[in-house]
């Protein structure tokens, strides 16, 4: 079966999540509208870090893999690895940290060395609980691959993405959450001061 892709529906999604810059919108229009204009604009990032070349510009999807490299790109999406380091992790958390008051979580709670010992989902939900106690989680961006585009929002907001992201055609937004990485428990996060 056939979905149906409602590229305006994903420019709404965009203008949601990015309602400071339009250019992202217009990127996603672009794709949409025009395959090889955004091919041609887009060229190096395509085909260097996705492997896509000028005779396949023109596939469905064109517009929601627009989306995942333009949130990259402005720091909103990290594209975590699941062999990634837990020093990267963190990284790459911190520059989804967009808020002065929670820029960079002070990594002070994490124990590195047993960090890298659990898994990057262990990791990612001992992140994602006390990021929650900041009024923000963790959200996973649909995208068939070995990373995990992940993206940090208000819980408040995920009914509304979810429902843009769905009605696109497109793809999903889902909490990463216990549902998905398991509840597990972290002596060297329960057992630090001031942990959640």
């Amino acid at each position: 079966m056939m979905r149906a892709y409602r590229p305006d529906v994903l420019v709404r999604l965009c203008r949601t999540l990015l309602p400071d810059d339009p250019s992202l919108a217009e990127e996603l229009a672009l794709a949409s509208r025009d395959p090889s204009a955004y091919y041609s604009r887009f060229r190096q990032r395509l085909q260097n870090e996705r492997g896509i070349e000028p005779n396949q510009s023109d596939f469905p999807d064109l517009p929601w893999v627009a989306m995942l490299d333009g949130l990259r790109y402005r720091e909103h999406l990290a594209e975590i690895d699941w062999r990634a380091p837990a020093e990267l992790v963190m990284e790459e958390v911190d520059k989804l940290l967009h808020d002065p008051g929670t820029a960079a979580l002070r990594w002070d709670w994490v124990d590195a060395e047993y960090a890298d010992s659990i898994s990057i989902a262990e990791l990612l939900h001992a992140i994602g609980r006390r990021l929650f106690t900041q009024s923000q989680m963790f959200a996973q961006v649909y995208e068939v691959s070995d990373t995990l585009p992940t993206m940090i929002i208000n819980p408040d907001r995920l009914p509304e993405l979810q429902s843009l992201a769905r009605l696109s055609g497109y793809g999903d937004i889902q909490p990463l959450d216990s549902r998905l990485t398991g509840d597990f428990h972290l002596p060297w996060l329960t057992d630090k001061p001031g942990a959640p």
